[in-house]
């Protein structure tokens, strides 16, 4: 009995098309396995209901192709798993490419669930409510308030430009491994020596992550106080044990200056910095930031690392990569070549 021959083309398949969308759209089932030239790229969801993906098909081996997931209302994108990650530009991505492998392959859009702030409500409480790993999306609004990320692992984001939600109070990050993204950190009050933490933003734990944040308005007033003070933009700082692991990442820090009375001299004014990493700390990243507008009629640095009273350390493995930094004590707001300034170079 003669073998029946197959199509070189079958309908809605050629060479030239197969580039182009789903090779074997039209084609019959028993086809396609016989083209050596196409694999499969199967897109899941996980859990099901938590959003919709695109870009599955037939496509040439070796080609890019994009893949897209988008959570539903009460769910966030998580990351795209698969047995091959290296195929994958950016896992953690929304939307992103892969390159097409020699076999068929399953990729799987991970999503979970959040817990949703409202404007009106309180950040803090649903951190209190929160259980370690949870992520908490915030709601564009201004929030007046102090927060404290003291639950592990867990992650506080905005819902959307970090311009649109406002935190008007400092933020301490006191838990290991919580993440802060996409938040403007103004705080409104003015630091003096009896005010602890003196920073936008203050890390006291490992494995944090600080992205997509614009940190402004962090002034201090040392005047009539007997010890000097520092003000910070984002400071990373422990006494022991060490903290490690820290990045610092795509944030605007602006606006950061130290006020006081340079006719009394030191310690009547003190330094403005936009991040510090002091003490015993050990394997922290500051890249893609944008320092800029930091004064004070002391010191000032853009970004420094420093040992501290209390930890006379000098902090280890600190890379500062490809940051912008810009308008640092200026002369815009202190003179500070006057006798008056602070006894530092």
């Amino acid at each position: 009995m003669q073998q029946q021959k197959l199509p070189l083309h079958a309908k809605g398949l050629s060479e030239k098309g197969i580039n182009n969308q789903k090779a074997t759209e039209n084609v019959p089932d028993k086809v396609k396995p016989k083209l050596p030239f196409v694999s499969e790229v199967n897109l899941e969801k996980i859990p099901e209901e938590g959003g919709t993906v695109s870009g599955e098909g037939f496509y040439t081996i070796g080609r890019e192709i994009t893949i897209k997931a988008e959570p539903k209302e009460g769910y966030i994108f998580k990351c795209w798993n698969t047995s091959s990650p290296e195929l994958i530009e950016d896992a953690g991505a929304k939307e992103t490419t892969l390159t097409v492998p020699r076999e068929d392959i399953t990729v799987k859009a991970k999503f979970i669930q959040a817990k949703i702030v409202e404007q009106g409500e309180s950040i803090q409480k649903a951190i209190d409510e929160a259980d370690s790993g949870d992520t908490i999306v915030v709601c564009p609004g201004t929030y007046q308030e102090n927060i404290n990320l003291n639950k592990e692992y867990l992650t506080v984001k905005s819902k959307a430009d970090a311009q649109n939600v406002i935190i008007k109070g400092r933020i301490v990050m006191s838990a290991e491994g919580t993440t802060l993204d996409g938040f403007t950190v103004n705080p409104e009050e003015t630091y003096t020596t009896d005010i602890g933490d003196r920073a936008g933003i203050r890390v006291t734990a490992s494995n944090v992550l600080i992205e997509n944040n614009i940190v402004e308005g962090v002034h201090g007033d040392a005047s009539g106080n007997e010890d000097t003070m520092s003000v910070h933009g984002i400071q990373i700082w422990s006494d022991g044990p060490t903290i490690k692991d820290i990045e610092i990442t795509n944030n605007v820090v602006k606006d950061i200056i130290n006020k006081g009375n340079p006719e009394e001299g030191w310690p009547h004014y003190g330094g403005a910095v936009g991040v510090k990493v002091q003490g015993d700390v050990s394997n922290v990243l500051a890249e893609g930031n944008t320092i800029k507008d930091i004064h004070s009629a002391g010191w000032t640095y853009g970004i420094v690392t420093s040992p501290s009273d209390n930890a006379e350390v000098q902090p280890k493995d600190v890379s500062v990569l490809r940051n912008n930094i810009e308008e640092i004590n200026d002369g815009t707001e202190y003179n500070v070549f006057e006798e008056v300034g602070a006894p530092y170079p």
